[in-house]
């Protein structure tokens, strides 16, 4: 069963070894030169398993990843039974602060180690069992320069602005949590405060 459908890939719920599962399939893309939409499909399958393995090792949850399929640009992950975090911070959620503090120190511990997510929303996060699930890493990157995690830390600010305009005080705090994480971040928020004075004066 198709649960959403993007630009980038097709999210089913299936079942797979009397389990359920997420079923993340890479779709193919018509204007592209058939051996080039493989290829590429192939690469980012491969760098989006890489970024969620690492992400993992780094005590991030993740979902777990049981099965690859390049042939079929598919990834089988676990199916994490979640509320999306953007949902959450709208709703009667008591320590809404202690949660934006979390979010900020995982965004760290990954950008330290030159992982940027590329669609980092409230959305992409999930809180089950009082753990913070980071999920859809399709248009990651392994990178640390300070451009592209500054990019990153744009659209998780931009996003936090556009789903959570009442608290957005707190991001602040999810601020405050990366740099707790990642002592070497100021830079890359300077550059997410450059990038956003670039779209203000444009």
């Amino acid at each position: 069963m198709i649960i959403r459908k993007g630009a980038e890939a097709e999210i089913r719920l299936e079942d797979w070894n009397e389990r359920k599962v997420i079923s993340k399939v890479r779709v193919r893309k018509g204007y592209r030169n058939t051996q080039l939409d493989e290829r590429l499909r192939s690469q980012r399958i491969k760098t989006e398993v890489k970024l969620m393995t690492e992400s993992r090792r780094l005590g991030i949850s993740i979902p777990i990843i049981f099965d690859v399929d390049l042939n079929g640009n598919k990834i089988v992950m676990e199916f994490v039974e979640g509320e999306r975090v953007k949902d959450v911070l709208e709703s009667g959620y008591e320590d809404k602060s202690g949660l934006c503090r979390r979010i900020g120190e995982d965004v760290g511990k990954m950008h330290a180690k030159g992982i940027a997510h590329g669609d980092l929303t409230t959305s992409n996060i999930l809180l089950k069992e009082d753990r913070l699930y980071f999920i859809d890493f399709s248009l990651g990157e392994k990178s640390k320069e300070v451009e592209v995690l500054g990019v990153d830390l744009h659209l998780l600010r931009e996003g936090f602005f556009s789903a959570h305009s009442q608290i957005f005080d707190l991001f602040d705090v999810v601020m405050k949590g990366y740099l707790a994480a990642y002592g070497e971040g100021s830079d890359v928020i300077q550059k997410m405060e450059d990038i956003e004075s670039r779209g203000r004066y444009t």
